[in-house]
Parts: structure tokens; C-alpha cells; sequence
């Protein structure tokens, strides 16, 4: 089991999982699974599943999506090992888990809430004006559908790996 991973988001913003990858030694006969579990507090509860939300499945494939914890601050996860045989093991040389800081919601300012002046970083605009904000991996968005402004801004994003030794 692993430590709590905290993707301690700023004010206003949330916490999104994209994907959990591994290295590992899996000889014949062998078996490495894992299951997932996020929370809102640091002492849980942390249930854990796999891909599709149930306890009976398990992340068999390294590189795998997260992104039903998003929105939980905290994630912690479980490697399974498994063998059939007595001389192999499987080996763990590494685990990351990345998270990212991203918007908490994609705000829409519609041309009734947009009338007056609506300022991003250095960018001012006037006028009625439909304007969307999204957050991919790394980056912020923000587009005015008139297309009068257009900016990027950074979104803090971090991949934590784990060692772990059999």
C-alpha cells in the first residue's frame, strides 16, 4: 500500500488524477495488479477499485486512467503480487502517480453576466461576450467566442514516483 498522495490544490481550483504507470519484473507465472482509492480527507475512508469502480477489478496495464478520483484531494494505491511458483516473483522498480491543479469548474460567462469588463491576467475585454475557461494537463484555456481574446496560462501539474523493492 502506498503512502497518501496529496495533490494539495489551491483555493478554488481541484485536484485531477490523470494516470498511474509502473516498471516492473514480471516473470512467468506471475501476476502485478493494482487498485486505487481517493478521498477528500487524509484518513480516508479510501475504498479501493479498479478502472470501472468496483473492488473486483484491478489496474493491469501501467500507464492507466485515474480520472474517476479526479476531484479528491487525496489517492492511494495497492500493489498485488502473485505467483503460481515457489522460485519467481514479480518486482516493483517504480510507481508514479501524477496529479494536476486544475480549474474546479469550467466557468461560462454568459453575454448576461459578461456585460462590463471581464479581465484575465493582462487581458481586458468589454462587451457582451460568451467566454468558456477548460483545464487540460498542464495548461488553462480561456477563448472568447467572438474571438477578441485568446490566453494560455500555466496550471501546476506534478509526477511524484515511488520506489519500491521486492
Amino acid at each position: 500500500m502506498s503512502g497518501t498522495k496529496d495533490g494539495n490544490p489551491a483555493v478554488g481550483r481541484i485536484a485531477t488524477w490523470p494516470s498511474i504507470a509502473w516498471t516492473a519484473t514480471t516473470p512467468a507465472n506471475t501476476l502485478l495488479r493494482y487498485q486505487a482509492a481517493a478521498s477528500q480527507s487524509p484518513y480516508g475512508p479510501f475504498n479501493y477499485v479498479g478502472p470501472d469502480g468496483s473492488a473486483g477489478t484491478f489496474f493491469t496495464t501501467s500507464g492507466a486512467s485515474l480520472t474517476q478520483f479526479n476531484g479528491n484531494r487525496y489517492l492511494k494505491y495497492k500493489a498485488y503480487l502473485s505467483t503460481t511458483v515457489t522460485t519467481a516473483s514479480p518486482i516493483i522498480n517504480d510507481v508514479t502517480v501524477c496529479y494536476a491543479d486544475a480549474v474546479n469548474a469550467a466557468p461560462t460567462f454568459t453575454a448576461a453576466a459578461a456585460i462590463g469588463t471581464i479581465t484575465n491576467a493582462a487581458d481586458t475585454i468589454t462587451a457582451p461576450v460568451s467566454a468558456s475557461c477548460t483545464a487540460t494537463a498542464g495548461t488553462m484555456r480561456f477563448q472568447v467566442s467572438d474571438g477578441s481574446l485568446s490566453s494560455t496560462a500555466t496550471c501546476r501539474s506534478t509526477c511524484r514516483p515511488t520506489r519500491r523493492r521486492r
